[in-house]
Parts: C-alpha cells; structure tokens; sequence
C-alpha cells in the first residue's frame, strides 16, 4: 500500500492526537543503581500512554553536563525488552520502551508469541500494534522531552517497521537504523506453503479464520512501511539478507532521506560492529 486514504490518514492523525494530549503528563524516574557504572547511570522510567497503559521503559544518561545524542530503542517481536547495551550507553543518551504487553508494561493486557500479530488483526481500533505504535511514540516524545538530549542528534533504532512508523510521524527524527524481517510488507501476498514465524502467524489465522482475509489485510495495510516511508526524512539504514533485497529496496526507494541498505555477512560481530559504527557516524554527523 503507497497510497494514503483518508481512512489511513485519520487513523494515524487520531493515534497521534491522544499521544500528543499526554505531553504534559507525570513520567517518573528511579534510577537502578545494580545496572549503572561509571560510565552511564540507568534509570527506570513509567510513562503513561493512551488507553491508560502505564509503561516501563529503561533511561540511561552518561555521565557528564551534555546534552547527548539519543537513541530511542523499539521493542523488537518478543516478550522481554533488555537493558540498554552499553556500547550505546557510553555516550549517548539511550531510552529502551517496554511497549505494551511486554514484561514490565503487561498489566492490562499480555502479548503472546506466537499470536500478537493476529491478535484481533480483525478489528484495527483494538488491534495491538495500533497500542504498541503509539507507546513507541510516546517514548520518543519523552526523550525528546529530556533535559540532557540533544535535539538535533535522535535516533529511533528497531526492527522492521516501527522505526519506520515512529519516524514518519516525527520529523525531528536524524537517524533510522532497522533491519528486516518486516512484518506488516503485504504478509498475505507473499505467504509460501512454509514460511518462518513470526510471519508464519498470518497463515496460522487464515486456516482458521479463512473468512476474515479482507478485514485482516485491510488491518495489515495500516502498519505497511509502504505506506509510511515517503514521510521518513531520517537517514536511514536498513540491514537484510541477500534474499530480501528486492523487497528491502522497494521500501528504500521510498525514504525521502538518505538511505543505506546493508547487506548482512551472516557473522553477528561484523554486521553488529558495522551498523554501530554506522549509527554514531551519522547521529554525530
């Protein structure tokens, strides 16, 4: 989906609005004394976020006056958020959300995996990436809200397409840094008789509920990256395997910004070494 409908434009204008109503609310701090060190001191942070979520997201500042570059980290396709690593937390400003449904911010409401991808994929109000999205950009706000960061040096680092999404949302936003797999890239269109999970999800619900095929890709569309990237004006780089360049270099193609697909080795300590250099290259930049 590149096309942007009104019903699409609406969804995320309402989405936005309810975040943006919560500026103005209470995020209290408790620094974790067991994960600080010299270098940095980490802090637990509750935010509130809309639907009355209150959230736990980890802050960790450097030590020093600042400001700092920040980076806001999204959740990645599991139940557990981590601390910060702390080659990031060395000098940069670092805030990891624990979006809703995940450990520490699942009070009202517990994502399972396998499942949270067609978790009411029916229903698009209710739908639990609609939340998770805007926890994402309620965290982002709040780092942009502290004192210690610098503005002009943010950077929104992830996995598939929420990177993409808080950042289209967030001009202010210098660097991108994801990396595949996308999980909302037409997932009914390109289903095969076996593929991995998580996308393995979408064809668990159609054997179920083969019925319900029009309302979940119409749900699906929302989150496309098809339909978000022509607002990224970040700096951008997008990390796959060789099989997934074509797809990869679609959504590419669309970023206003400047954009860098990475190839990656399939040796985790090159590729993780090359996408950090890369992402303090260009927050300092």
């Amino acid at each position: 989906m590149n096309q942007k409908t009104t019903d699409f434009v609406s969804y995320w204008h309402k989405i936005d609005d309810q975040v943006s109503s919560l500026s103005n609310s209470t995020v209290t701090m408790e620094e974790i004394s067991l994960r600080s060190n010299e270098l940095s001191t980490i802090y637990g942070l509750s935010i509130k976020s809309i639907d009355g979520f209150s959230l736990f997201a980890y802050y960790s500042e450097p030590k020093g006056e600042g400001p700092f570059p920040a980076i806001l980290m999204t959740p990645s396709y599991a139940s557990v958020t981590g601390v910060p690593p702390l080659n990031r937390r060395e000098s940069n400003i670092v805030l990891a959300v624990c979006a809703r449904g995940q450990r520490l911010s699942n009070a009202n409401y517990q994502s399972e995996f396998p499942g949270l991808l067609t978790d009411k994929i029916d229903d698009p109000i209710n739908y639990p990436y609609r939340g998770i999205s805007a926890d994402c950009l309620r965290a982002l706000d709040v780092l942009f809200s502290m004192d210690k960061v610098d503005p002009e040096n943010v950077a929104v680092v992830g996995l598939g397409e929420m990177p993409f999404l808080v950042s289209s949302l967030r001009p202010n936003v210098k660097v991108v840094m994801t990396e595949t797999p996308f999980l909302f890239n037409n997932p009914f269109e390109n289903l095969k008789l076996s593929t991995d999970y998580p996308l393995e999800e979408y064809a668990d619900y159609l054997r179920e509920h083969p019925d319900k095929l029009s309302q979940a890709v119409d749900t699906v569309s929302l989150f496309s990256p098809l339909a978000h990237c022509s607002e990224v004006k970040a700096i951008t780089r997008i990390s796959c395997s060789n099989n997934e360049i074509d797809d990869v270099s679609m959504v590419a193609s669309l970023i206003s910004g400047v954009t860098d697909i990475y190839i990656k080795t399939g040796r985790g300590y090159i590729d993780r070494n090359s996408s950090e250099d890369w992402l303090q290259s260009n927050l300092r930049s």
